[in-house]
C-alpha cells in the first residue's frame, strides 16, 4: 500500500528541517535536468545517427514539455499538489524506460516527458517554498537549495 504522502512532503509538513527536504527535492530536480542537458543529447546522437534527427527529437520534446507545463494549473486543480509531484516522479520513470527501449518516436516522447517532469518538479518545489518557508528563513534555505542544485548540475553529466 502506498503511503498517504511522499516522504519529502511529510518532512515539509513537520516542524523539523524543512530546508533540507526542499534542498533534496531540488537536487533531484537538478540532477534530472543535468542528465537531460548533458547526457541525453549524446545518447540521442548515437541512437538516431544524425544531428538533424536529434534536433527534430528535441523539437518534439519541447512541444510536449510546453503543453504539459502550460497545463500545470489544470493538473493541480484535478489532483492535489503532492500527487502532481508524484506524477512528475512517475513521468521520470516512464521517460527513462522510453529513452532506453523506445524507437525514434519513443525516444522523442521520453525526452519530452523527462523535460516535463523536471518542469513539474520545479513548479511544485517553488510552490512548496512559498507555502512552507517563512520570509525570515528564506535566504538561508534558498542558499541551501541553490547549493544542492549546483552540486547536482556538477555531478549529473559525470554519471
Amino acid at each position: 500500500m502506498l503511503p498517504p504522502r511522499p516522504s519529502g512532503v511529510i518532512a515539509l509538513a513537520a516542524d523539523t528541517d524543512t530546508g533540507g527536504a526542499l534542498a533534496r527535492l531540488t537536487a533531484l530536480e537538478g540532477l534530472s535536468r543535468a542528465v537531460l542537458v548533458g547526457i541525453i543529447p549524446l545518447i540521442a546522437f548515437e541512437a538516431l545517427g544524425s544531428k538533424e534527427a536529434v534536433a527534430q527529437t528535441y523539437l518534439i520534446a519541447a512541444i510536449i514539455t510546453l503543453f504539459i507545463t502550460l497545463n500545470f494549473s489544470r493538473l493541480e486543480k484535478m489532483l492535489q499538489r503532492r500527487w502532481v509531484l508524484s506524477l512528475g516522479g512517475g513521468l521520470l520513470i516512464t521517460s527513462s524506460i522510453l529513452i532506453y527501449k523506445g524507437n525514434d518516436w519513443g525516444f522523442a516522447i521520453g525526452v519530452g516527458l523527462r523535460s516535463a517532469a523536471a518542469s513539474i518538479f520545479t513548479v511544485c518545489i517553488s510552490l512548496y517554498v512559498m507555502d512552507y518557508i517563512k520570509m525570515l528563513e528564506f535566504a538561508r534555505i534558498e542558499s541551501r537549495r541553490v547549493l544542492s542544485n549546483g552540486v547536482a548540475w556538477l555531478l549529473g553529466p559525470l554519471t
